[in-house]
């Protein structure tokens, strides 16, 4: 696993537009463009332990908070999520890390944090 390092804002608006925004991460090997709709990340309490301590653990910014047994992930303010992908172009396997949601009373946001190559 390999990490490159990013921070781009890939939204900042209303709802209305958050549900359907579309992100575009390049591919760390080939460099193609490939999208993916913000929207439909999975949240980092969903993802198995192991691995999303592994990705978070050298990411600044990012803080655990604790909820009796549920433990939760924020960057900037906003819940962090994975985006799984497969590069259509060469077939890389990679995941986007990205804080959405709600940023403010009506605005939403997202932002890339990193992106990390999934190889053993």
């Amino acid at each position: 696993m390999r990490a490159l390092n990013t921070l781009l804002n890939s939204y900042d608006g209303d709802e209305n537009g958050f549900i359907t925004a579309k992100g575009s991460v390049s591919c760390p090997t080939c460099s193609k463009t490939n999208e993916f709709v913000i929207s439909d990340g999975i949240s980092a309490s969903k993802v198995d332990i192991s691995y999303c301590n592994k990705v978070l653990a050298n990411i600044p910014h990012i803080k655990e908070i604790r909820v009796g047994d549920s433990c939760f992930y924020k960057v900037n303010g906003l819940p962090v999520q994975f985006h799984h992908m497969t590069c259509a172009e060469c077939g890389e396997l990679f995941t986007a890390v990205v804080g959405a949601g709600e940023y403010q009373s009506c605005r939403y946001m997202a932002v890339l944090v990193k992106v990390v190559i999934d190889r053993a």
